[in-house]
C-alpha cells in the first residue's frame, strides 16, 4: 500500500513539475516577447533555440532572411557567410559573439546598418551571456536605431549646410558645395539648382544628371515660332512643366504630391503618370524625368516672401526615396539656402551699384575738368586778342570788327575739335 502512495506522490510530483516547467517556458516566452528588441536565444554552438515575436515578425517582413533566422539555424554561419558592403560588419559581430562565449568579455555591443532595397534602417547589436543557463549560451538582441540615426544624420547634414551658407565667398562655390552636402545626405543620384535669369530659370548647378538631360531640361520658358518667349494675361513668362507649377506657385496641397509649401514630390513617376490626368497636375508634363528613368522626383522653391529665385530638384530612379520626414528637412534647407542666396544676390547688386555711381562721379569729375581747362584756355586766348588788337587798332569799331572775327574763327576751331556746335548765343 505505501508503495502505491509514493508511486502516486512521485507521479505527482512529476506532473506538478513539468506544469512549472511549462509556465515557467511560457512566462519567459512572453516575457521576451514583451520587449521591443528583437532577440534571439544562441546555444553554446552558435544556434538558434528561441527567439521572440519582434524577432519572427522582423523575420516574416524581410523574406531573404527568413530561413536564416528560425530555431535551430546556425546563426553564426550566416553571419560568417555574408558577403559585400555588409560582410565587415558581420563579421565583427560575430567575432563578438563568439568572445561573450567563451568568457573572454562579458558583452557585446555593435551599431551596423541594415539596408533594404526601399528603406534605410540601422540597428545596434547586444550580445549578454545567460548566466542561469548552460555554460556559453547568451542573449542576442536586435534594437532598431533607424529614427535616432536618421535624426543624427539630419543634424550634421543641416550643421554642414549652415556652416557652408556662412563661408562660401561666392554663389557658385556656395551652390556647388550644397549640392554636394545635399546628394552624400540623401543617397540620391541626381541633385540641381535652378536659378533665376531673365525670364527663365535655367540650371545653374548640377551634379549626377546626364549633359545631354541637362541641355534638354535646361530651359523651361515657352517660345513663338520667333524664339520669343510666351506671356500670359498678365505678361508673366509660360513656364512649362512641373517645374514650371513649382516656381509660379501653380500647386493644389490637396493632391497627394503637393506638399502645404507648394514641394512637388513622386516616389514613382510611372504610377503618377498612369493614375493622373494633366488637369490633375495642373500643365502639360515634357515627362523627360520619367523618360529618363527617374522614378523618384522632388522639386522643392526656392522662395522668400514672394519672390521665388529659383527650385532645388533631387532625382532617383529608385522607388521610394523619400519620406515625410526626408521631404521636410529638404524644405527646411531650402529655406536656408534661399535666404543666403537672397542676401548674396542684394550684396552683388548693392556692389554693382556702388561700381556704377562710382563710375558716374569719376566722369563727372572728368567733365569738370576738361571743361575748367577748356574755358580758362578760351579765356586765356580772348583776353589775349583783346590785349593785341587794342595795341594795334586806334579806334573802337576796327577793334570791335577785329575781334568778332577772331572769335568767330576760334568757335570753327571749336566745333572741329569737340565735334559739337554752340547751342547758346549765336556769334554771326
Amino acid at each position: 500500500m505505501s508503495k502505491e502512495v509514493d508511486g502516486d506522490l512521485s507521479q505527482r510530483r512529476d506532473q506538478s513539475a513539468d506544469a512549472w516547467g511549462w509556465a515557467a517556458q511560457q512566462l519567459a516566452q512572453a516575457t521576451i516577447d514583451a520587449l521591443s528588441a528583437h532577440i534571439c536565444v544562441l546555444d553554446e554552438t552558435g544556434r538558434i533555440i528561441a527567439v521572440n515575436q519582434r524577432w519572427r515578425a522582423f523575420a516574416q517582413a524581410n523574406p531573404p532572411v527568413r530561413g536564416n533566422v528560425c530555431e535551430g539555424a546556425d546563426y553564426l554561419a550566416v553571419c560568417d557567410r555574408a558577403k559585400g558592403p555588409e560582410a565587415a560588419e558581420a563579421a565583427a559581430f560575430a567575432a563578438g559573439i563568439r568572445a561573450v562565449m567563451h568568457g573572454e568579455r562579458d558583452k557585446h555591443e555593435q551599431a551596423y546598418s541594415c539596408h533594404s532595397p526601399d528603406v534605410h534602417r540601422w540597428f545596434v547589436g547586444r550580445v549578454t551571456r545567460l548566466a542561469s543557463a548552460k555554460a556559453g549560451y547568451v542573449v542576442v538582441a536586435h534594437e532598431n536605431i533607424t529614427e535616432r540615426k536618421l535624426d543624427e544624420r539630419e543634424r550634421l547634414a543641416m550643421v554642414e549646410l549652415l556652416r557652408l551658407l556662412n563661408s562660401a565667398h561666392d554663389q557658385h562655390e556656395l551652390l556647388q558645395q550644397a549640392t554636394q552636402v545635399l546628394a552624400h545626405w540623401s543617397e540620391c543620384e541626381a541633385v540641381g539648382i535652378r536659378l533665376r535669369e531673365g525670364q527663365d530659370y535655367p540650371y545653374y548647378e548640377t551634379r549626377g544628371f546626364p549633359q545631354e538631360f541637362v541641355q534638354a531640361e535646361n530651359h523651361l520658358c515657352s517660345q513663338d515660332a520667333q524664339g520669343k518667349p510666351l506671356v500670359d494675361g498678365q505678361g508673366n513668362p509660360v513656364l512649362e512643366c512641373m517645374c514650371g507649377n513649382v516656381l509660379c506657385g501653380r500647386f493644389n496641397p490637396s493632391k497627394p504630391f503637393f506638399t502645404p509649401h507648394g514641394t512637388f514630390w513622386t516616389n514613382s513617376t510611372s504610377e503618377l503618370l498612369a493614375r493622373t490626368t494633366e488637369a490633375d497636375r495642373q500643365a502639360r508634363t515634357r515627362n523627360r524625368c520619367h523618360g529618363e528613368g527617374y522614378e523618384s522626383v522632388m522639386l522643392v522653391p526656392l522662395r522668400v516672401g514672394r519672390e521665388t529665385l529659383g527650385l532645388l530638384q533631387i532625382n532617383d530612379r529608385r522607388r521610394n526615396r523619400f519620406t515625410p520626414d526626408m521631404i521636410r528637412f529638404l524644405e527646411r534647407a531650402a529655406h536656408n539656402l534661399t535666404l543666403a542666396l537672397a542676401q548674396r544676390q542684394a550684396i552683388a547688386t548693392l556692389r554693382r551699384s556702388e561700381a556704377h555711381n562710382r563710375h558716374l562721379v569719376e566722369r563727372l569729375q572728368h567733365l569738370f575738368r576738361e571743361l575748367d581747362h577748356r574755358v580758362k584756355n578760351n579765356l586765356a586766348a580772348q583776353y589775349a586778342l583783346v590785349d593785341r588788337y587794342a595795341q594795334a587798332s586806334g579806334d573802337v569799331p576796327t577793334l570791335a570788327q577785329a575781334l568778332k572775327g577772331k572769335l568767330l574763327a576760334m568757335k570753327v576751331v571749336h566745333e572741329i575739335i569737340a565735334g559739337a556746335g554752340w547751342h547758346s548765343q549765336e556769334l554771326a
